[in-house]
Parts: C-alpha cells; structure tokens; sequence
C-alpha cells in the first residue's frame, strides 16, 4: 500500500524528532508523508544563533561546525520543500535551557566543551565523574552498582537512568550479566537478530542441505535442529550411526535401508530407516519441487509446503500460547517469513531461475532478518547505543567505553568504494556510503549528545584493557573535559566502599561472602571474621531473602568437588571374585574417577568414521592375524615362506578385509583421500612383512598364537585378599614358542602402530602393566596340547617403522629394509635364542634391546630390554602385587577426581571424559607420582625380596 492511500495517515499531524539526518529512502517517505499530512513538525538540533535558517545552499555550510550533519539535513529538507512548493511556517529557534536547572555544572559542557580557546573552569558539584576500569566487564559492574545505590537512596527511578554505549555487540553481555546480578530492571536497545530462532535454523539447514546436495555436515546441522520432526532421543540416534558409517549424499537419496552391520546392537537398521524416512521424505519432496528452474511463487509455495508437513504454525502457535508479550517472536518471525515470502514474489514476479539462485536469495533474505524492539513504558534503565537509541529526558547518563578507538562510535572504512568513489557518486545525488569526512563529523556531533543527555549527574568510563588485554588509549575529549572543571580527575578502579555488597542484591551479597570466605581468599582474618560475623547475622534474621542468601554461601563454601560412592552401592557394583583387563586396571591408577565414568557408568564417546591410530591398528591385526592363520593351514611359516608369496597373501588378505568389513569399506568410499590412507596402510604392512620374517629366522622362536584370548576358560587368578581374586582377561597379539634347555618357554609380541617400549616409571606405579600382565596368561597357555612354562619375554612390536634415509651410492641390492626392533622386557636367559647373530658381526642385536658386555647380553643395562633371571622373577612378582592393590582399590569404592602427574604428564590431556569429571586444579589436587627408572625399580624390588 501506497503512503498516499493509507487512511490513517490522510488529514494527519506528525512530529519528527530525533533525527540527525535521513537515509534515501526514509527522505522519500518522509516526503510522501508530508504530502498527506495536515501539519507536521520537524526538529532538529542546531546552534540558532550561529546558523542562518533561511540558507538553501549547502556549498555555505561550514563542514568543521558541530552541528554540519543537523545543519546538511536542514538545509535538504528546506531545499526539497520549497522546490515541491509545499506550504511552510517559519522555523522556530528554542534558545532556552531548562534541563540543566538542578546541575548547572553540566551546562558548561554544552556551552564550552566544543567552543574554542581556553574554559573558564569551574566547579562541577559532583556531577561529573570519571572512572578507569581494568575491563569492559569491570565498567559494566560498576554502572549496575552505581546504578542500584542510586535508586536505593531513592534519589532516582529506573527509568531516570540511561547507559549508552558505543559499541553494543562488545558490552551487552557484560551489561546483561551485571544488571540481572544487581536485579535491575533495563531494556537492552538492539535489534533482535532471528538467526538462532527454532524456525529460521529448520528453514536455513534444510535449504543449505539441499543447496549442498545433502552433504554430510548440512544433514548433521539439520539433525540438530528443534523442527525437524523427529523426537530428539531419534535425531540423535540417526546422527550417530550417520557419523559412525559415514553417511554420504548417495546413501540419503538410496531407497534400501543402510548396512550398519549386526555386531553393534547401538544401531537397529530397521528403526534407523524408518527415522531416517520421517526426516529425509518431507525434505526430498522439498528438494524435488525445488528442481529444474522455477517461479518464485513456485519456490515460496514449496518452502511453505515444506514446514506445513512438520507442523511448523501449529508449534509455534502452541508455544506462543503462554507468552502473551510474544518474547520469544514466535508470533512475529511466522509473520516475517510470510513478509519474505510475499516480498520475493512481488519483486520476482514473472522471473523463473534455476533452484539454487533461489536457494540463495531465500538463505540471503532469512540471514538478515531482525526484529526490532519497542521500548515497555516500564520503569527501566535504557541501555542504548548513541547513534541509534532515542535517549528521552533523562537524568543521569553512564557513558562506558570512551576510548579513542571506539568512542563515541568507532570509524569504520568501505571495503567496496573508495573516498574518491564515494564524492563522485554523492556529486550525482548517490549517497551510497558514508564519506570518511563525514563519519567525522558525525562523530563529533554524536560526542555532543552523548555528553548533553543528562540533566543531573555524568559518568564517563572507560577500559584500561580491551577485550585482548592490549592496552587501550582513553577517549582524548576526557583532557578536554577535565580543563572545564576544577575537581574532575579521573579515577581509576572501583571506587565504592568495601561493604558496598552489603547495601546492593543478594546475588552481589553472596559472590562478595564467597569471595572473602573461600580457599582462595586473599583477605585477612581481621576482614574473614568480619565476613562471618554478617554470615551468621543473615543466617539467624527473619527475613527469608536473607536466610536462602547465607545458606547459598554455606553450600558453596563447604563444597569440595569430591566424588564419592557409597559403601553399601560400591559392594552390589564390586563383588568377588573380580574380573577385570588390564586397561580396567590402568585406568583406576591413572585416575578414578574415570574408571568409574568408562567402566560402571559405561560412558561412550561418539563412534565417528574417521581413521584413528587405533582404528589403523585394528586394521594392522586383522591382517596378520588372518596371514598367520593362512600360512599355518598351508603347513608354512614366517621362515619357511618366499618373500613374494608372504607379500601377495598380504595385499589378497587386506582386499578381503576392506570388502567386507562395513565401516572400513564405507571409509574408503568417502573421498579419494580416505582410499589413499588404506592403500599406504597397505604399503606399510607390505615393506614391513619381510624384516618381521627376518626376525623370527634370527632366533629360535616360532610363532604359535595369533589373537589368543585368554581368561574366559581357565581364568587368570591374582590372590587379593584371603577369600578374594582378581580373574584377568585380555587378548595377546601373538606368541611365540620354543624349547629352551627342554623347557616350552614362550614370548609376547604386541603390535604396535608406532614404536614403543617399557615405561619404567610408569610400571613402577600401575600405569603400563599391558606386558606383565601377558607375561602372567601365558603361563595359563598350551601349545600343541603342552603347557607354557615359562613366559620368558613380553615386547612391543611396531608396525610403521622408520624408513632408512637413501643412500646415493651404486648397489646390487636395490632394496632398503626398514629398522625394525621390538622393545619390552625378557628374560636375559634367552637372549641368544632371540637373535643368535649378536657377538658375530656385531655386538649389539637388529632386531631387539640388548648388547653384549663381556659376553653377556647385559650391555648398556639402564636402557636396555633385558633383565636378569633373579630381577625377571621380582618385576612378575611385583605385577602380581600391584595388579592385587588395584582390584582392591576399585573394590572400596574409590571414585575421586584424582589424576596422576608425574613430571609433566598427566591422563587429562587426552581423556575422554572431560567434559563429565569436575576436576579442577585450583581445587583438586594431582596424584604426585615420583620418577623411577629401571635401575632404581630393580634395586628396590631386589631389596624387598631379600628382606
């Protein structure tokens, strides 16, 4: 509708004020107004006796005045009236001054500040303060205290104090959080963005899901949106199983239920189909009506289709029904949609497009909508910026923010037109950006009604510090302001009184007592007892604010961020006898916190479908655990097989497994880059596979075992207590056997991604028991019907290993073999039998960690894998009694918050529960765990055997 056929506005009389200048468009409707109005006025804020209010050419304007962006918009407005020929009264000067009766020190500022020369100073009374704060978060809290103790001497109303700010997006949670702590009533000036509305974040996933194809992440963000039409305990079921399979764009569009394999019973393929169909069926209608090139009412029809299928009005009207004030905009951003919808085909009528020019004007229209506030003729304190805030008749002003960057609005630079541009296009009436001159202007002007807005009191603050604790420059004008005055200096910090607490908000109460109470408290006992004193007061009073004040502050200080479990619960969840991994039992030495988050609450982290050092290792023994097992159905061994044969079986075995297993095989079919990780994994194993085959020839040990469980049939029993045992159970990676002096002795080996070795230190405190505690199954093993009896070793042998660096030098052997050593622990008995080749050629072994020292394979002994036959009994017997402590300390309920630290090392840095454990270090403390090698581990073991 047109201005001139609004019937309200035919015959009408309208007031225009606060208005320093107009935009294009507001000029023209400000002017179509006119012509239907039957009186309107007009004010502006200029200088009556230094400008002439009859001058039509902008060319005489004075572009240094203050008033040059009032004075441009006057003599435009003038111009276009008389050129329309409208009728017009002669303008009125108001040259009076009544708002400054009650604090005529303010009217030096207004007379003064921006006059030139020297001021006479005088005495500002009071109403003028200046403050420095350590932060915008400090200036914030100071206002709201300021403002409180205002109110409560009962001076003033809410409604008679403004805060204005130069920048809102940086003070408006700080100004928020210190207002709603203070219990003061405000009205937060800015318009309401709708970004993060229920609807618009339905509206923008599904048209962005579309635009993108469905690619993965858009699907993920759509999941999380509240419209979607899926209960969230579903949404969140589809999301995992498509993070954990790695759901593509095919697999959406695909009509035949996913493949999520039987082994995990987290994923039901039939429930997950039919929630995958009642979110991607609405969404596929949408994207199919979406298609080819359409009209825009054409595309509004199918968006609006689209969120009458999941019952969008119905939900809003729903929960609109209980906010009669609309605060959330259910009401309001229904209707914006419908404008936008009504918009785009009235400007786009007739217009067909392909979907995703659409698809783009429609995420354009949405990403910019806001709604603007309306002030409640409520008594509250505004909270506004000052270019865009009417401020009404207030009394007293808190300015915060006056630094030289940013006060009174920061200056801002076009990215897109230059100054040069910007002159040429306004000498053609194009006003399409601000010129640098004139936002300086504009600047000065804004100062001057920033200053002049209270007709009582002013306080200026600003932040020694801005938001990256880079310091900041004050606002110049506060020099200036000092010379009008004899006593206004600035001051810095909070300059309230120490027991200001006390006369604010219960909330301030509470925060001031916990501070002074609490561990950390810096204050003295003087001050403590002084503190507890008014703590008991408001314990024992009448009134009931008071009494849930100090019992707030007794909870919080008798706090102590422990975790503790019940005795009764923890023997129902702990009985004997106890079964339990070797990683269960690291896990409570590490921390126990997160022994109980992992293994009784049984938290999970999310299954992404992304390859992990783990998941590389899984791959890496299921190769070798199906290599194994194919050589020995073919009478073969490591020894015993040809290189090229070994390396074919290998690359069939890793194709086999690809195909089949579901998640490694949706992996590679994610991107080429995905196929590229496997095919090295591949690689690796391939270069790795004959130096492994050399290391079992070096030595007299064969292997026997491939992915051995143990623990199940015959259990592995640790004696805890009389009448309590430990039953550990595990898988080892592989075993190998031989006849040492007639006696079945095995060894460990552990598949490693990378190399790894014995950890002294963290041995010697139950960290890193995954060796010994093999070492102690294997003694429970057979081999061709005959027992182990002797477990002499346990290593870690890594897969990836370092390539050796090329040599530029002629050779007949072209082929590099990688350095390959498996470290751990053994027996020194069986040293030769490992790597019989060591005192030939060399003195120190290729393949494990040990050197000959008088010919003994005790060379280099701190840094070596090799123990001696006494010491090899002490570490098993130690293992025993360390693995019997854990048991223990897992059965008496022990459940604290208490991670280990041994120098710098600490499990928190890559724990998984983290975001579930409260530990904090300024409350908590660590597990101080010394630093104890292999020398000193033995000489105490050996010790405590002897004694």
């Amino acid at each position: 509708m047109h201005v001139k056929e609004s019937p309200f506005l035919n015959h009408a009389r309208l007031w225009v004020d606060g208005f320093s200048g107009f935009t294009l468009q507001q000029r023209d409707v400000l002017f179509e107004m006119l012509s239907v109005c039957s009186e309107a006025s007009i004010a502006l804020c200029l200088d009556p006796q230094a400008f002439d209010l009859n001058l039509t050419d902008a060319e005489q304007l004075d572009p240094s005045s203050l008033f040059a962006p009032t004075e441009r918009t006057f003599v435009d407005l003038l111009t276009i009236l008389r050129h329309q020929k409208m009728p017009m009264s002669e303008p009125v000067a108001l040259t009076q001054h009544p708002r400054f009766k009650t604090a005529p020190a303010l009217a030096q500022i207004e007379n003064q500040y921006f006059a030139a020369g020297a001021p006479q100073p005088v005495s500002s009374g009071g109403a003028v303060e200046l403050c420095g704060c350590s932060d915008a978060r400090a200036e914030a809290f100071l206002a709201a205290g300021t403002i409180r103790r205002l109110v409560r001497e009962g001076r003033y109303r809410y409604r008679d104090l403004a805060v204005i700010v130069p920048q809102m997006d940086l003070y408006a949670h700080y100004l928020t959080a210190a207002f709603e702590q203070y219990q003061i009533p405000f009205f937060l000036d800015r318009p309401q963005t709708l970004r993060h509305h229920p609807l618009m974040e339905l509206l923008t996933a599904a048209l962005t899901a579309i635009q993108e194809d469905f690619a993965a992440p858009r699907m993920t963000t759509l999941l999380k949106t509240e419209l979607n039409g899926l209960d969230f305990r579903d949404a969140d079921l589809l999301d995992n199983a498509c993070r954990a399979f790695g759901v593509g764009p095919a697999d959406w569009l695909s009509e035949k239920p996913w493949e999520l394999g039987d082994d995990d019973p987290l994923y039901d393929a039939a429930r997950i189909h039919a929630i995958r169909k009642q979110l991607f069926d609405p969404l596929g209608r949408l994207s199919q009506q979406l298609g080819g090139t359409i009209s825009a009412v054409q595309c509004c029809q199918a968006v609006y289709d689209y969120l009458e299928s999941l019952h969008v009005r119905q939900w809003l009207t729903c929960q609109a029904q209980d906010d009669p004030q609309d605060t959330a905009a259910h009401r309001r951003v229904w209707k914006k949609i419908n404008d936008v919808f009504d918009e785009l085909q009235r400007i786009f009528a007739g217009l067909v497009l392909p979907t995703r020019e659409w698809l783009a004007i429609l995420l354009e229209a949405l990403g910019t909508l806001t709604l603007k506030q309306i002030p409640a003729t409520l008594d509250q304190v505004l909270i506004g910026s000052i270019e865009r805030s009417r401020h009404p008749d207030i009394k007293v002003a808190f300015l915060i923010g006056a630094t030289g960057k940013l006060f009174p609005m920061p200056l801002a630079a076009d990215v897109i037109l230059t100054e040069q541009d910007a002159k040429a296009a306004a000498r053609e009436d194009l006003h399409l950006t601000q010129r640098t001159e004139q936002a300086l202007e504009a600047r000065r002007y804004l100062a001057y009604i920033a200053l002049t807005r209270a007709s009582d009191k002013l306080y200026i603050t600003y932040p020694l510090l801005d938001e990256n604790a880079a310091p900041n420059t004050p606002w110049p004008g506060l020099q200036r302001l000092c010379s009008l005055f004899t006593d206004v200096r600035v001051q810095y910090g909070d300059a309230q009184d120490p027991s200001a607490p006390l006369k604010e908000s219960p909330a301030a109460m509470t925060q001031w007592l916990c501070a002074a109470l609490g561990a950390d408290s810096s204050q003295d006992d003087a001050a403590k007892d002084q503190c507890r004193d008014v703590l008991s007061l408001c314990k024992f009073t009448d009134q009931p604010v008071l009494q849930t004040m100090a019992a707030e502050v007794e909870y919080a200080l008798a706090f102590r961020n422990a975790a503790e479990l019940d005795p009764a619960i923890a023997k129902t969840l702990f009985t004997w006898p106890m079964t339990a991994s070797e990683t269960r039992l690291t896990t409570f030495a590490a921390c126990p916190y997160k022994h109980f988050a992992r293994y009784v609450l049984n938290l999970k982290k999310r299954d992404l479908l992304r390859l992990e050092p783990v998941d590389i290792g899984e791959f890496y023994h299921d190769v070798l655990q199906r290599l194994f097992s194919n050589l020995h159905a073919d009478g073969l061994d490591w020894t015993t097989v040809s290189t090229e044969d070994l390396l074919n079986r290998c690359r069939h075995i890793a194709a086999a497994i690809l195909a089949e297993d579901i998640k490694l095989s949706a992996f590679v079919r994610q991107s080429r880059h995905n196929a590229c990780i496997m095919r090295q994994a591949v690689q690796r194993l391939c270069y790795v596979l004959p130096t492994m085959a050399a290391m079992s020839a070096a030595g007299r040990f064969r292997q026997c075992l491939a992915e051995q469980t143990f623990g199940k049939d015959s259990p592995v029993a640790i004696q805890v207590e009389p009448g309590k045992k430990l039953h550990l159970h595990g898988r080892i990676d592989r075993v190998d056997w031989a006849e040492v002096k007639g006696i079945p002795t095995g060894i460990v080996l552990d598949y490693k991604t990378s190399p790894q070795r014995m950890k002294w230190n963290e041995f010697a405190h139950g960290l890193d028991l995954q060796l010994a505690v093999y070492l102690l199954a294997m003694r429970h093993l057979t081999v061709n019907g005959k027992p182990i009896a002797k477990a002499a070793g346990a290593f870690y042998l890594p897969i990836e290993t370092q390539y050796q660096p090329a040599k530029f030098e002629p050779t007949d052997d072209q082929s590099v073999a990688p350095v390959l050593k498996a470290r751990g622990i053994f027996d020194a008995a069986i040293a030769f039998d490992l790597d019989s080749a060591v005192g030939g050629a060399s003195r120190y072994s290729r393949y494990f960690g040990f050197s000959l020292k008088e010919g003994d394979p005790l060379g280099d002994y701190g840094r070596s894998d090799v123990v001696t036959s006494d010491a090899y009994s002490a570490v098993l017997a130690f293992a025993e009694q360390t693995l019997a402590r854990l048991a223990a300390g897992i059965a008496s309920g022990d459940i604290r918050a208490c991670p280990y630290r041994l120098g710098t090392q600490s499990p928190c840095s890559h724990c998984d529960y983290r975001c579930v454990c409260k530990f904090d270090w300024q409350l908590n403390d660590y597990h101080i765990l010394p630093s104890i090698g292999k020398i000193e581990l033995l000489n105490t073991l050996s010790k405590g055997a002897s004694q």
